[in-house]
């Protein structure tokens, strides 16, 4: 039977000495650098990609309930409600009157 080690590196500064130290709040092991001292997980887990997290928003934009959204793509509500908030300029929906006399009364109003 062939063994093989797989060599760990610091996230931080490179360094292949590093040890373990416990695990966190999730559940994940830790690893502790004794080159720099960090402390950190080494594969930690993905997150969703700038360019899906901009697909979610837009399709949020088009109207798309957050229920819809969790289903469509399979993200928590929570996590959509989350990027709304950190948005710059917030993914607000607009509501546009469909019958043009009524945007006149309400301007005039």
């Amino acid at each position: 039977m062939i063994r093989t080690s797989q060599v760990h590196h610091c996230r931080a500064c490179g360094s292949t000495h590093i040890v373990k130290n416990g695990r966190n709040r999730s559940g994940s092991q830790q690893y502790q650098c004794r080159a720099c001292g960090a402390s950190k997980v080494l594969l930690p887990k993905r997150r969703c990609s700038e360019e899906r997290k901009a697909k979610v928003l837009r399709a949020y934009q088009e109207r798309s309930s957050l229920r819809g959204l969790n289903r469509t793509f399979g993200i928590t509500r929570k996590t959509i409600t989350q990027w709304l908030k950190k948005t710059p300029t917030p993914a607000r929906r607009v509501l546009r009157p469909r019958d043009p006399f009524l945007l006149q009364e309400r301007l005039v109003a």
